[in-house]
């Protein structure tokens, strides 16, 4: 009796079609896990950037334990080390959220691969016992002499390296599987650890804030008990403004008469106006003066901390930095003046085109006045003992007109 022709089955298309499959739903998974690992390296990045100015901050503040009188401007650095403090806690919740999503998806991930590598292992025990009902174990030369006719021997033989092919693939499919499981596991337990990391510092921080909240009830109630004293200290702070601000005017009138006597004579410097826009272009994106440090006086008019109904008008913006640190220039431009301000100490007025900058409460200066300075240059050094060490006051005036200068510097 004649034998029925083996039918042709193309195996590596089936093979083809479970792996495609099988990528598309890994690849899927796994860009849940990439976006988050990608948030989370933004997070750790704003993290550790909070970390160095709650540092900076928290010396400066150790500092002030040791001040019988504290001042508003250490009352304005513990306020400002519970802000950086309240976003470092929000910044650890957000991270915590990031690291329990992605062990969700790991585990989801987890899962499903272990579903394929039971499916796979399925299929690969079927083949394996498919291969030995067909006695594949024979010598294929056997497979085909098994044949009726010549034509089944070839069909045999071409059964069998399908048959074969698709076993090897399947073992190799089975091994990748299992290698990216044991992968995706040690990712996970990866997950866990920095999670409980990220949980012990949230704890540690929320202690530290309890700990400022108490430091700054100190502070205000130290200046209150001091009202009279402030009072009086407030009236010789807005005369010292107010000498500050008449030389600074001094300064900047006289630049702006040698301009327009330059332009009368036909003199008039393309310098100046190239200056003026490359400054202007540079809003936002200027160094801050010194290393590191924080405002602790802003700009414009605003409630006094401890004082009711009182109000202070500040020209520029104070920064409060380490006693005795160097400040440098935040653009390059010309020295317009030099100047000693009873109250504000040493001063320094450079300009850049229509635009000036004035540093003050320095203790040495190590610019000359008509000094062309590059951006970065060593204007002087802060004075180093008294109410004022380490407090650098910066101003940015465009012709007659006062800026902010917290919208200059980035």
């Amino acid at each position: 009796m004649r034998r029925r022709p083996m039918l042709h089955i193309d195996s590596t298309f089936f093979f083809r079609y479970e792996m495609v499959g099988y990528l598309l739903l890994i690849t899927f998974l796994m860009s849940g896990v990439t976006a988050g690992a990608q948030t989370r390296k933004e997070l750790e990045k704003k993290r550790d950037n909070l970390l160095r100015q709650i540092e900076h901050t928290n010396t400066l503040i150790n500092r002030t334990r040791k001040k019988k009188k504290l001042t508003v401007h250490d009352l304005a650095t513990i306020e400002q080390q519970i802000k950086q403090r309240t976003a470092l806690i929000r910044l650890l919740q957000k991270e915590t959220a990031t690291l329990t999503s992605r062990s969700e998806v790991l585990q989801d991930s987890i899962t499903l691969l272990e579903g394929e590598i039971l499916q796979t292992k399925k299929q690969y025990e079927s083949l394996l016992r498919r291969a030995y009902i067909n006695k594949m174990t024979r010598h294929p030369y056997q497979f085909f002499l098994s044949a009726g006719t010549i034509s089944e021997g070839f069909q045999n033989m071409i059964y069998l390296r399908q048959i074969k092919r698709h076993i090897t693939e399947k073992y190799h499919q089975l091994t990748t599987q299992h290698q990216t499981l044991q992968a995706k596991q040690r990712d996970l337990e990866q997950v866990f650890t920095q999670k409980k990391v990220v949980l012990d510092k949230s704890i540690k921080q929320q202690d530290q804030l309890v700990s400022d909240q108490r430091a700054k009830e100190r502070a205000l109630s130290n200046l209150e008990k001091r009202e009279r004293e402030l009072r009086r200290q407030l009236k010789k702070k807005k005369k010292a403004r107010i000498r500050l601000n008449d030389a600074i005017e001094r300064i900047i009138f006289r630049e702006l008469e040698a301009g327009r006597a330059k332009e009368k004579s036909g003199h008039a410097s393309p310098e100046d106006l190239t200056l003026s826009k490359n400054f202007a272009a540079n809003r936002g994106k200027l160094p801050w003066p010194v290393s590191h440090g924080t405002i602790t006086g802003h700009f414009g008019r605003q409630k006094h901390k401890t004082l009711k109904q009182v109000y202070i008008t500040n020209n520029g913006i104070d920064i409060q930095t380490d006693p005795g640190a160097p400040v440098k220039s935040i653009y390059e431009g010309t020295v317009a003046g030099i100047a000693s301000i009873p109250g504000y100490d040493r001063m320094v007025v450079i300009k850049q085109g229509n635009y000036y900058i004035v540093y003050s409460r320095l203790k040495d200066i190590t610019v000359s006045k008509g000094q062309h300075i590059p951006r970065g240059t060593k204007v002087g050094v802060l004075t180093s003992d008294g109410e004022h060490a380490g407090l650098l006051h910066l101003e940015v005036w465009k012709g007659k007109t006062k800026l902010n200068p917290e919208k200059w510097i980035k």
